[in-house]
């Protein structure tokens, strides 16, 4: 907990976050406004250079984690080889539908094909919705990119 810096960037957000995080009494917790509704991958890149820790995790705004998720992420980087760790992604349809059975079907097969490539050791890609990445190996991704596949 004594290690935990949370930032929260907005992206110019009309909407309520501003204001949600301003009332947050946690010393925690900051905001970060990037102007001009320059996107996902810019406000991350922000995020990452105003962030003081060696671990850098970066969520979505539509993701709920689990009360241990930051936990299980962390303790991999004890590890000094690891560089990147993918969260598991559980999705949840909201409808009993084709779209959200295919959405069900394709995440299950995302999930098999991590779990092998990491019994090789490797990491072909993270789902942008939860992972952490070592400071270190960071490297700002082009704003018109996004993290899923760089």
């Amino acid at each position: 907990h004594d290690r935990l810096d949370i930032i929260v960037a907005s992206d110019a957000s009309s909407d309520a976050t501003d204001e949600i995080v301003r009332q947050c009494t946690s010393e925690k917790v900051r905001l970060l406004r990037v102007e001009g509704r320059q996107g996902k991958t810019a406000c991350q890149n922000a995020a990452a250079n105003a962030a003081s820790g060696d671990v850098l995790v970066f969520t979505d705004a539509t993701t709920t984690l689990g009360s241990d998720a930051l936990q299980a992420i962390a303790l991999r980087f004890r590890d000094p080889e690891v560089g990147c760790v993918a969260g598991r992604l559980t999705y949840i349809s909201r409808q009993d539908d084709a779209t959200g059975k295919g959405g069900t079907s394709y995440w299950g097969y995302e999930t098999a094909l991590r779990v092998a490539e990491s019994s090789l050791g490797s990491l072909i890609g993270v789902s942008g919705c939860l992972y952490g990445v070592r400071r270190s190996a960071y490297r700002d991704i082009r704003p018109d990119l996004i993290s899923d596949f760089v």
